[in-house]
């Protein structure tokens, strides 16, 4: 059954901007060291 191989794909791709952009934001935060 490819279903679920799909929505795995699907979910990744929708997920890969948004932590991309997290990433971005924590390292454009000031970091206290």
């Amino acid at each position: 059954d490819v279903g679920p191989l799909v929505f795995i794909g699907q979910q990744q791709h929708a997920l890969r901007p948004a932590l991309i952009l997290l990433l971005e934001r924590m390292s454009a935060m000031p970091t206290d060291g």
